[in-house]
């Protein structure tokens, strides 16, 4: 009985919020940020932004930026019409941000091709699966090298038949290689691999 009593308590709140006042504008509204320019007087702002049928919604810590709730889907066109205004320094729809999954390898930001791919906005999406494999061939892996050692599945040299051996690289080149596709992601050693889950 009591559980009974708790559900009905909880959906009655569930109810209760669903239809707040506050609840409706933000799901039928849209915001823009936009910015005075310093020397325009109070009264000459709130009259544009009474022009435009607009009061304002928030007050930014950033000097003479407002945030205006406004219709939804206006938002692009009002900001294009304040950003021709001569009071308005900018204008730019309020758009939600996300962050993007950075990766803690201390050679991360010298990665130029990472950042190149926008390998951070597909990390952010999925990092892949462990029982997806990579083939590199190359001049081998090193088979004792701390972002691949735990990722190599099988090592082959096909130099005269194809015969399974010990991961070695006498040049380094396969290494570097296999680092770039999957070297182990995130773990405060050395670079970060595309393949963010994958092995070799």
């Amino acid at each position: 009985m009591n559980k009974f009593i708790a559900n009905i308590i909880f959906f009655s709140l569930f109810l209760a919020f669903w239809h707040t006042p506050g609840y409706a504008i933000e799901n039928q509204s849209d915001r823009v940020i936009v910015k005075f320019r310093s020397h325009i007087a109070q009264s000459e702002r709130a009259t544009l932004l009474k022009s435009f049928g607009l009061s304002k919604s928030e007050q930014l810590k950033l000097a003479d930026t407002l945030v205006l709730q406004v219709p939804k889907n206006k938002a692009d066109d009002l900001a294009a019409k304040f950003s021709k205004n001569p009071l308005i320094e900018y204008a730019e729809k309020d758009n939600l941000a996300y962050a993007l999954d950075f990766p803690n390898d201390p050679l991360y930001p010298s990665q130029w091709g990472l950042s190149k791919i926008e390998a951070e906005g597909g990390w952010s999406t999925t990092h892949g699966s462990n029982s997806v494999r990579i083939a590199i061939t190359d001049t081998g892996i090193d088979g004792t090298h701390p972002d691949l050692a735990g990722k190599i599945v099988a090592s082959v040299d096909c130099t005269n038949s194809c015969v399974s051996v010990n991961p070695t690289d006498g040049d380094g080149h396969g290494t570097h290689v296999a680092g770039i596709a999957s070297a182990t992601t995130n773990n405060d050693l050395g670079v970060a691999g595309v393949g963010y889950d994958h092995t070799s």
